[in-house]
């Protein structure tokens, strides 16, 4: 699984790079997500979450994906969540009601609902539930790590 590189983005792997760059905790902290880019940003993901990508996103989709889930996972793990990152959780929440109260729920998004918004069935079921129980706040034993590592790293997998 190649991580996305950068020059040359489109406006939508862009706002996502901005979206983890507000969100990420750095040496300033955290940030919430500027207002400016709810909208946008809930608009990709939604894209993602029902298969009604914008065309000019088609040729990008799986590496939308892999940014839209970096995203997501940096916004779901922040120690304390701002306004305007619950409003962009509900929004992401209400793709999936189905799946509310599955997992840790944060800004009103459970863990379920942020990875079915993220990638949905695809990728390796392995990597999911992993995802899901990192997600959840618990540790991953050392074969869990390891195979999260082989998913990550390893192109036979």
């Amino acid at each position: 699984m190649a991580l996305a590189g950068g020059g040359g983005e489109s406006e939508a792997m862009s706002l996502l790079r901005d979206g983890i760059k507000a969100v990420g905790v750095g040496v300033k902290g955290s940030k919430p997500i500027p207002a400016d880019l709810v909208e946008p940003l809930t608009a990709i993901i939604t894209g993602l979450s029902t298969g009604e990508l914008k065309p000019e996103w088609a040729a990008e989709e799986d590496l939308l994906r892999q940014r839209a889930a970096s995203f997501l996972g940096t916004l779901f793990v922040k120690v304390s969540l701002l306004e305007t990152d619950d409003k962009l959780l509900a929004a992401i929440a209400a793709l999936h009601p189905d799946l509310a109260s599955q997992g840790l729920v944060r800004g009103g998004c459970s863990s379920q609902q942020l990875l079915a918004a993220a990638v949905g069935e695809r990728g390796s079921e392995v990597l999911r539930l992993l995802a899901y129980k990192m997600l959840d706040g618990n540790r991953l034993s050392t074969q869990e790590a390891y195979a999260l590592g082989r998913c990550i790293f390893d192109k036979t997998e």
